[in-house]
């Protein structure tokens, strides 16, 4: 049984192939590449501070950053419980029909599949937390979460 491949606005990568998947985050792993870039930027000089709001730019930013961290996260999550769910049916269909080598392919296919999902966790948490350590270190002066 396949995962379904559908990618729609809630599931940002595809769950049925590792490089797509892979691809996938890349992409939107790209904002985390340019955060300083954003923290530099949208943060004013002492010139140029009455022409901006540094504490409404540092509360958008953070809304930002942790609504797309949540996404990337439930995302792959996602794609670990939909592999999960097709190991268990493949497990079912394996005690009904111990002979077919399709199965046990299939299970040892999604096994792999989730092990590389759940070696991208750790990485979110360390992209997550060196980019609220720069926003910390960046706004602590504009704005705090609550």
């Amino acid at each position: 049984m396949a995962a379904p491949t559908d990618v729609n606005a809630n599931d940002l990568c595809p769950c049925d192939d590792i490089l797509r998947f892979n691809k996938a985050l890349q992409n939107f792993r790209q904002s985390d590449d340019r955060f300083i870039y954003k923290l530099n930027s949208m943060l004013p000089t002492q010139s140029f501070k009455e022409r901006v709001n540094p504490k409404k730019e540092c509360e958008q930013l953070f809304h930002q950053m942790v609504a797309d961290y949540n996404s990337r996260e439930r995302s792959i999550q996602r794609c670990i419980g939909l592999k999960k769910a097709e190991i268990h049916e493949l497990l079912q269909k394996q005690a009904a029909n111990k002979d077919d080598t399709s199965i046990k392919r299939d299970l040892n296919t999604a096994t792999l599949l989730i092990k590389q999902f759940q070696k991208e966790l750790p990485q979110e948490l360390i992209l997550r937390d060196r980019s609220f350590k720069l926003f910390y270190e960046k706004c602590a002066d504009f704005y705090q979460p609550s």
